[in-house]
């Protein structure tokens, strides 16, 4: 791992293991307006962070344009399920604003999602069903079935700005989520 980057969460499990990394600094570029506002996001204590996805014979389903890089000898799936799962996915993206197609990963090596200043949160299900807001969800075990979740309360569905629909993770596994806020700012129950 190079100087510049700290592991500021972490999880392994069985023959996968997911990293949240953060960047301490950040040193500009070219644009002097772009180094301008990485200057300011320093000194407020916004840095970049990255997941890194180690995986050992092992697979990992992403949300699609998670992808930043990978090294090793790992292989991509994106299996449609035929033209009635190709119909629940493009309905499942409508509703949830999440994308269609997820696509899997599979073997050794690791993986590198996009660079972000959101944060991260590293959750384990153990035979449980969380909903999540729309847009949130990261990468997950193919052990975690990522669905849609009805609203019961129309109220709180309107009134929450929440909308309709959301999304459902469900299943024993480990899921990554993209948060507004850092992890400590979370309750958690």
């Amino acid at each position: 791992m190079q100087k510049n980057m700290s592991v500021i969460s972490s999880i392994e499990r069985g023959n996968i293991k997911i990293e949240v990394l953060q960047y301490e600094n950040l040193d500009g570029g070219d644009n002097v307006s772009v180094a301008q506002q990485l200057f300011f996001a320093q000194q407020v204590g916004i840095r970049l962070k990255q997941v890194k996805i180690t995986l050992n014979n092992s697979s990992v389903i992403l949300e699609a344009g998670a992808m930043h890089f990978m090294k090793g000898h790992i292989e991509m799936d994106n299996k449609m399920g035929g033209v009635g799962g190709l119909a629940r996915k493009l309905a499942s993206s409508v509703l949830t604003k999440e994308t269609a197609f997820k696509p899997k990963y599979s073997g050794t090596g690791e993986i590198y999602l996009e660079p972000s200043f959101a944060h991260y949160a590293i959750m384990e299900l153990d035979n449980e069903e969380v909903i999540v807001d729309k847009g949130l969800f990261h990468c997950c075990e193919p052990s975690v079935e990522v669905g849609v979740a009805a609203q019961t309360n129309i109220s709180s569905a309107v009134l929450g700005g929440e909308g309709l629909f959301q999304t459902k993770l469900k299943g024993s596994g480990i899921c990554v989520l993209t948060i507004p806020v850092p992890e400590n700012e979370l309750i958690k129950y």
